[in-house]
């Protein structure tokens, strides 16, 4: 308990924040914190029930991530990693990842995109997209690609939809700030937040002028 206590009066001594004892003289007091740190964060966002038109952390399928904290926001799912298949996923990657912001022109967002190039068929791909909750789904199929098109779809949506190749990074940035948007404002705010909603909510990417490596694995 020395250890604990130790701690306790670390920062009140560092403050000198001290109160009168039963024989009026001055002790430093112990001091508690508590706090919410990352893994409850991620919990209370996954276990958060469904309220209204606002979707929740998780149905049967898996985990439902909000975009501003999911670790990955974008997943390129090709049909079969090869061929034009493959050079069109490696530079929807670039793409999406260098697309202009619609409200800052000057900066980039910067989303982390996974691609899944595992061989595997295409229903297990999708399946476990569902289970571990990436938010926006692209994929890549050599028909799809016949038509100048591949599919995007939201994890809270039930049917993928058709874009045009030229189309989908600014469609993605757009969709993306968008979404967090709406995020945000489903989160109950509570009163010493109210004069800082306007900022929280137009933090949507913070700005990189380095992309670095490529974030690109394979999914487990």
């Amino acid at each position: 308990m020395h250890g604990a206590s130790g701690k306790r009066h670390r920062v009140a001594k560092a403050l000198d924040v001290t109160v009168s004892d039963e024989n009026n003289e001055r002790q430093h007091v112990i001091m508690g914190c508590y706090g919410i740190g990352v893994n409850r964060i991620m919990a209370a966002a996954i276990e958060r029930a469904a309220d209204g038109d606002h979707a929740g952390g998780h149905d049967d399928n898996g985990i439902i991530w909000p975009s501003a904290i999911a670790p990955y926001q974008v997943l390129i799912i090709p049909i079969k990693y090869d061929g034009q298949v493959k050079e069109v996923t490696d530079r929807l990657w670039v793409e999406i990842e260098r697309e202009k912001s619609p409200t800052n022109p000057l900066s980039y967002f910067h989303p982390d995109v996974l691609i899944d190039d595992r061989d595997e068929r295409p229903g297990v791909k999708f399946k476990d997209a569902d289970l571990i909750g990436i938010p926006l789904r692209v994929i890549v199929g050599g028909m799809g690609l016949a038509d100048g098109v591949v599919e995007l779809k939201w994890r809270t949506d039930d049917d993928a939809r058709r874009v045009p190749l030229d189309q989908v990074a600014t469609t993605i940035g757009e969709e993306i700030v968008a979404r967090t948007a709406i995020e945000a404002d489903a989160v109950p705010e509570s009163p010493s937040w109210t004069t800082r909603s306007t900022d929280r909510k137009s933090v949507v990417w913070g700005q990189s002028g380095d992309l670095g490596g490529r974030r690109r694995r394979q999914t487990q």
